[in-house]
């Protein structure tokens, strides 16, 4: 499963953390949040007992942050390089699924992450004999997220979720992600 250190991703972990060899892949590349999603990532993976594979990618980026606005970042062929090396890696050790995070208000800032994305690429991967990439919070808004979260009793102290951290490290409160 995509482990990006995220509420999204934290919560799909603790719904699968109790199935049988369950292992999570982080991505890091250059970005504002880059030290804090892994350190997360490490520390909610290690809060569940669950092996963590660590690759660094490189998206085409045009200053850091590409898209519509500050609120808004988007770092363009992200999801598909990130899926692309997870579904490699899941199909060279015979894992059947990729877990990722997208929930449902991922879709109107992030064209990979709308079911028509995620079926274009369960296409190629079935193609090759790859893994089924899974989306089980598409559905669920923020707030359906946040409730499973507590449901679940993720620990929301190990979750970073902020797209433009301050230089003192804090969450701006302001991104997307913040708000």
């Amino acid at each position: 499963m995509c482990l990006s250190g995220g509420l999204d991703s934290a919560v799909v972990l603790a719904q699968v953390v109790d199935r049988p060899h369950v292992r999570a892949i982080h991505f890091r590349y250059d970005h504002p949040a880059a030290s804090a999603e892994l350190t997360a990532s490490r520390d909610i993976a290690s809060h569940y007992g669950v092996h963590m594979h660590e690759q660094r990618i490189e998206p085409p980026i045009s200053g850091i942050m590409c898209g519509t606005g500050a609120g808004s970042p988007v770092v363009y062929g992200r999801n598909t390089i990130m899926l692309a090396n997870a579904c490699a890696l899941a199909q060279s050790i015979g894992t059947e699924t990729v877990l990722v995070g997208f929930s449902g208000e991922d879709q109107s800032l992030f064209p990979d992450c709308r079911p028509g994305y995620l079926a274009a690429m369960n296409t190629a991967q079935q193609k090759v004999g790859g893994p089924r990439i899974v989306a089980p919070l598409i559905g669920l808004s923020r707030a359906d997220v946040r409730s499973l979260a507590a449901k679940l009793d993720v620990p929301r102290e190990l979750v970073w979720s902020c797209y433009l951290p301050s230089r003192d490290g804090q969450p701006c409160g302001e991104c997307v992600s913040c708000r």
